[in-house]
């Protein structure tokens, strides 16, 4: 079967009336970056979980092109995992570095009140 991510978020993006620039700014990179990706379908997992939250899609109707099931059942759109249980010293010192760096980049794809929610959810476990 032939990989046709690229087609799929190319017609998300034109029904959305939305630029390769624009799209370059919601992944945060450069506009031929974007088009770089958009022509050869080579999307980064990080990539196509932005763009479905933007959109609101599915995993499998951007990869695979399966549209949703009328039938009702729970979601399956991209949404956060259930919160972790902080545990001291479960963590290497390679292991933090790396949360550091994800969470960094986490920060900066914040909405507007985003960061607020975040602090008080932290401070809620005495961070």
């Amino acid at each position: 079967m032939k990989n046709d991510i690229n087609e799929r978020i190319k017609k998300i993006r034109q029904e959305e009336k939305m630029t390769q620039e624009e799209m370059g700014a919601l992944l945060n990179m450069k506009r031929s970056t974007y088009a770089h990706l958009e022509s050869s379908g080579t999307f980064r997992p990080e990539h196509i979980k932005i763009i479905g939250m933007h959109f609101g899609k599915t995993l499998d109707e951007l990869v695979y092109g399966i549209e949703p099931s009328k039938e009702p059942k729970a979601p399956t759109r991209f949404h956060s995992p259930e919160p972790v249980i902080y545990r001291p010293n479960r963590f290497t010192e390679e292991d933090r570095i790396a949360m550091k760096d994800e969470l960094h980049e986490l920060i900066e794809h914040l909405g507007p009140g985003d960061l607020d929610i975040i602090l008080k959810f932290l401070k809620s476990f005495g961070a």
